[in-house]
């Protein structure tokens, strides 16, 4: 007999191994790095056998997402996994199914980050925001002084920049001050950063980014205007032949640097777990999960990987 329960707090690192057992086309410094900032037992799924051996785990944050001026409850399931041994068995199917089970009855929406769409279909998911990713020649990028840079700026400053940005926007996750330290936990183990730049003492944008041999990736860029962006880039680019930077759809960075080139990638699936209710909630009728996130307008920005 199958069951789903909770991690236990001393299976920590038993959780550890067979996450980097199950993603090993992750570096093993994300995983821990995971672990290190965001970890917690009691937002751990587990599939069990018989002989209570674990067989799949599912990680799943409670978030408050930002959705046509509501702010909504949702589960994300961030990471989801059955063991090597234990796949082509149905095993992921009674996985998810458990946890869409439990999260089904308290939250309106779940929240899925992308691994690999299709298989989640059936289970009602469907990509709702994608992300951009560009690749650019810092050489050609003006080149700025170092004036207002801030290293690891304050976390109340950040949720400020970060509540500012996201006015223009739908779909994205509240922050506070608690997220960011832990975004700084998480990106720090893996040679990451954030700085942040200053104009008369006010904090106008941040910019989250790893740290590679050759090149920089910015994982997360706030900005107020495009001179704010580019400043920021040309900093942390000093010394690389490349950045990779992640952005929303809808930011049109090859305007503000043409020579940049895009490519898009799913980044979040959805799921209405109670689509009467969102009709009500919304007074709208929707056909599905992308159309109840397309419906209002706003462009969608969503960047939290955890």
């Amino acid at each position: 007999m199958m069951k789903i329960d909770r991690a236990k707090v001393s299976e920590r690192e038993l959780m550890l191994r067979y996450f980097k057992e199950s993603f090993p086309e992750t570096h093993g410094k994300e995983i821990e790095a995971f672990f290190h900032a965001f970890y917690k037992p009691e937002e751990t799924f587990v599939l069990r056998n018989q002989q209570n051996e674990i067989m799949g785990v599912a990680s799943v944050r409670p978030k408050i997402l930002r959705l046509n001026h509501k702010n909504l409850k949702v589960s994300y399931i961030n990471r989801i996994f059955t063991r090597p041994k234990y796949q082509g068995l149905g095993n992921m199917n009674l996985l998810i199914e458990g946890v869409l089970n439990y999260y089904s009855k308290t939250d309106l929406i779940t929240l899925l980050r992308v691994y690999e769409p299709k298989i989640f279909e059936k289970f009602g998911f469907e990509n709702v925001i994608n992300i951009a990713k560009y690749t650019i020649n810092p050489s050609k990028l003006p080149r700025f002084g170092v004036e207002g840079i801030v290293p690891s700026p304050r976390n109340h400053n950040l949720v400020s920049t970060y509540q500012r940005f996201t006015q223009h926007f739908d779909g994205f996750f509240l922050r506070n001050e608690e997220d960011f330290e832990n975004m700084k936990k998480y990106y720090s183990h893996q040679n990451g950063n954030i700085i942040g730049l200053k104009v008369k003492n006010e904090l106008v944008g941040y910019c989250i980014y790893i740290t590679h041999a050759a090149h920089v990736e910015v994982m997360e860029c706030v900005y107020d205007k495009s001179s704010t962006l580019l400043q920021m880039l040309s900093f942390i680019s000093k010394g690389k032949n490349r950045i990779v930077l992640n952005v929303s759809e809808k930011e049109n960075i090859e305007k503000i640097i043409p020579h940049a080139t895009k490519i898009s990638q799913p980044f979040m699936l959805a799921r209405i777990n109670d689509k009467e209710l969102f009709e009500r909630l919304y007074d709208i009728k929707i056909i599905s999960s992308y159309s109840a996130f397309k419906a209002f307008g706003k462009p969608l920005f969503n960047r939290d990987f955890q």
